[in-house]
C-alpha cells in the first residue's frame, strides 16, 4: 500500500501533462491494481460462463417469442424456470461434492445460469406487461 501511494505521488509528480491527471491516474490505477483481480482463475470461470449464458438466454428469448407472440413473455419464463431448476440441481451437485472444481462450479452456477436467468429481463417484461394492461 505504502510503496503504491509512493509510486502514485512520483508518477503525478514527474507528470509533465496535469491537464490530464484524472486520466494518468486512472492509467496508473488499472495498470497496478485491477489486472490481478481479473486475472484469478475464479473471475475468468464466470466471465468465461457468462458470455454463453447470456447468448442462451437471448437466443431462446427471441425463438420463444417467434414461436408464442409477444404478448405473454413466455421466454422469460420458461428461461426463468429451466435455469433456477438446473441452478438447484448444479448446486446440489456442487455442495455434495460432485463439481470438486470450485472454478468449474463459478462457471456453471454463477456464470452460465447467472447470466441465463437475469432478474432484470424479467423485471423488463413485467413493466412492459403493466403499461400495456395485461
Amino acid at each position: 500500500m505504502i510503496a503504491s501511494s509512493i509510486a502514485l505521488l512520483s508518477f503525478y509528480l514527474f507528470s509533465f501533462n496535469y491537464q490530464n491527471y484524472f486520466q494518468n491516474y486512472l492509467a496508473f490505477y488499472l495498470a497496478f491494481s485491477v489486472p490481478e483481480a481479473l486475472l484469478s482463475p475464479k473471475a475468468i470461470a464466470v466471465s468465461v460462463g457468462a458470455v454463453p449464458g447470456a447468448l442462451s438466454r437471448y437466443y431462446l428469448a427471441v425463438l420463444f417469442s417467434q414461436w408464442s407472440g409477444t404478448r405473454f413473455p413466455f421466454g422469460t419464463f420458461l428461461i426463468n424456470l429451466s435455469g433456477s431448476l438446473l441452478m438447484g440441481f448444479f448446486a446440489t451437485l456442487a455442495i455434495d461434492q460432485v463439481i470438486p472444481s470450485s472454478e468449474l462450479q463459478l462457471l456453471i452456477i454463477t456464470g452460465f445460469l447467472g447470466s441465463y436467468t437475469t432478474f432484470s429481463t424479467y423485471t423488463i417484461d413485467l413493466k412492459r406487461l403493466s403499461e400495456t394492461g395485461q
